[in-house]
């Protein structure tokens, strides 16, 4: 599904932005589990059968913060232990990978440590 914060493409194996952003972005069951989706996920789910996946459409909200990787709404050790789990894991499609580089290193660290204790 199209949108301007970015979709995934699985041919190039990256991230694209579109012109414009489809309507069915955040537009999925409010009860619906959407922590599986990738931030900027607006906090719900996406219609559609990549919605609540990591391959879902980014959304153009703001709403968390992308080193809140439990979604408690703020960053912290718990943050801090998933992240290293994945430490030097050359993967795409990673929450621990904050700047969706397709790897967790320090540029990821530099990252979770600006947003610790998030919000202040």
């Amino acid at each position: 599904m199209k949108s301007q914060a970015g979709r995934w493409d699985p041919a190039s194996e990256s991230w694209i932005k579109d012109d414009v952003t489809s309507l069915c972005i955040d537009a999925g069951d409010p009860s619906s589990d959407w922590a599986s989706e990738l931030w900027p996920h607006g906090k719900r789910i996406n219609m559609g059968a990549f919605g609540g996946t990591a391959q879902a459409s980014m959304s153009q909200s703001n709403l968390g913060n992308v080193a809140d990787l439990n979604n408690d709404d703020t960053v912290h050790w718990q943050d801090f232990a998933q992240f290293t789990d994945s430490w030097r894991r050359e993967q795409t499609l990673l929450a621990e990978d904050l700047d969706r580089n397709g790897i967790v290193d320090f540029r990821d660290v530099a990252i979770l440590a600006d947003s610790w204790l998030w919000p202040q």
